[in-house]
């Protein structure tokens, strides 16, 4: 596996469970911090997860800020149970990357500060238009008026991308 826990800190609530062998011990706990470490992709994400965490399916907090991430994984999809994913001070710049975190419905906040895709057009609504459910985006509360505001942004762009799609067919 490339994923190689360096700098990390597991915040446990519960008691370990010691491992078998030589193996690392599992933890049982629902918070994982793995910020600061240079992370860049993805692979060998659930198998690191795994090695240390009882039951990583239980996690509710996560933070993987300041590492070097592009992309965000869709084997985060798996872990529905989160409640806080913090991903700010990586290099995410593309808004299609949130469609990946569609399944997190638990999640209630997201941080993606510090990264390129703060800067694209219309960055906030559009986040909180793909996650409605978010209570707390960049640390910051997700008031009634910008859930509001998401929907017209995603009800425009979504009139945009069929309006396209209709004129591709039309030349075909």
């Amino acid at each position: 596996a490339n994923f190689v826990i360096r700098n990390s800190e597991i915040r446990l609530f519960k008691t370990p469970f010691p491992g078998i062998g030589t193996c690392l011990p599992s933890w049982v706990t629902s918070s994982l911090k793995l910020n600061n470490n240079l992370f860049f992709n993805w692979d060998g994400f659930n198998e690191a997860i795994g090695a240390v965490l009882k039951d990583p399916q239980e996690v509710t907090w996560l933070d993987l800020s300041f590492n070097q991430f592009e992309t965000i994984g869709e084997e985060i999809a798996s872990y529905t149970k989160l409640s806080s994913l913090y991903l700010h001070g990586n290099h995410i710049e593309d808004l299609k990357e949130i469609k990946k975190l569609t399944p997190l419905t638990s999640l209630k906040s997201l941080t993606l500060h510090g990264c390129p895709i703060e800067e694209v057009k219309n960055y906030r609504s559009s986040v909180i238009g793909l996650l409605p459910w978010l209570r707390q985006l960049d640390f910051s509360p997700v008031t009634k008026q910008e859930q509001s505001i998401a929907k017209q942004v995603l009800a425009t762009a979504e009139r945009r991308k069929a309006a396209a799609a209709a004129r591709r067919e039309a030349v075909v």
